[in-house]
This record gives structure tokens, C-alpha cells and sequence, in this order.
């Protein structure tokens, strides 16, 4: 595993790693189930607040997650951001910085309606991309 990264291991469909000040991240997929349409949904899980600001690993960590998983299976992530304590808008900022960590063979499509900010991505060359991108823009009445 990359020096930049944390170690982290998969167990029962959920990638585990602690940072170096104990904080644990949990990372679990949920698939959608519609249609057999490969679609997924990503949940970061913080179990402890002691992150020191701006560690990078952390970033890096989640990055090569979820790359790992996009590039292991046809399939979209699409992504939520969580509206409970008004900071949804800055959640949707971090993602889309992150997102360009992937680096190229990758695409996102947004979607923002009112407070609520959300998008998917896939590897370049998803199948069903159309599919997909439709199906969340009737979800979301676009």
C-alpha cells in the first residue's frame, strides 16, 4: 500500500483504517437495488473525532477506496450529502475536490436542487451511464 495512504482492510462489504491519532473512518457501499441497475451508495462513517486537521492520508485513503471499488466492478457511486447540520454545500466542495484525486478514467455528473447537493460517478466507458444518470434525475424530479 502507497506510503500516502492508511493501511485499510475489507470486511463484510465495509473498508476499516485508523489514522494516527486513533480515529477510525469506515467506508461501506449500499447497493441500489432498482432494476439491477449497478448502483451504489458510498457511507463515510467517522467513529471518533481526533483527525488532525488537513491530514492528507485521509483524503488519500478514501480516494484509493473508492477508487479501488469503482474499478473493480461496472458500476456508478452516487452520492448523497448529508443535510442534518446545514453543511451539505460544504460537503459537496470537499467531494468535488476529491473527485478530481482520481484522476483521469473518471467522470461525475452533478446534481443540486434546492439544499440538496448530490452527484454520481463512474469510470469513463460505463455502460450504463444514460441509465443511470436518468434513472437519479427522475428520483430527484429534474
Amino acid at each position: 500500500m502507497e506510503s500516502n495512504l492508511y493501511p485499510y482492510s475489507l470486511l463484510n462489504n465495509e473498508y476499516t483504517f485508523t489514522t494516527d491519532t486513533g480515529t477510525v473512518f469506515k467506508v461501506a457501499f449500499s447497493k441500489v437495488d432498482y432494476d439491477d441497475l449497478p448502483i451504489f451508495i458510498p457511507t463515510l462513517i467517522r467513529e471518533q473525532c481526533a483527525i488532525k486537521p488537513n491530514d492528507d492520508r485521509v483524503r488519500n485513503t478514501i480516494v484509493a477506496i473508492m477508487r479501488e471499488f469503482v474499478e473493480s466492478r461496472d458500476c456508478a457511486l452516487f452520492f448523497v450529502c448529508d443535510t442534518s447540520d446545514g453543511r451539505q454545500q460544504n460537503r459537496f466542495r470537499l467531494f468535488s475536490r476529491w473527485f478530481k484525486e482520481l484522476g483521469q478514467g473518471f467522470s461525475k455528473t452533478d446534481f443540486c436542487i434546492e439544499d440538496l447537493y448530490s452527484a454520481v460517478m463512474y469510470r469513463d466507458g460505463f455502460s450504463q451511464r444514460v441509465l443511470v444518470e436518468n434513472l437519479i434525475r427522475a428520483y430527484l424530479g429534474l
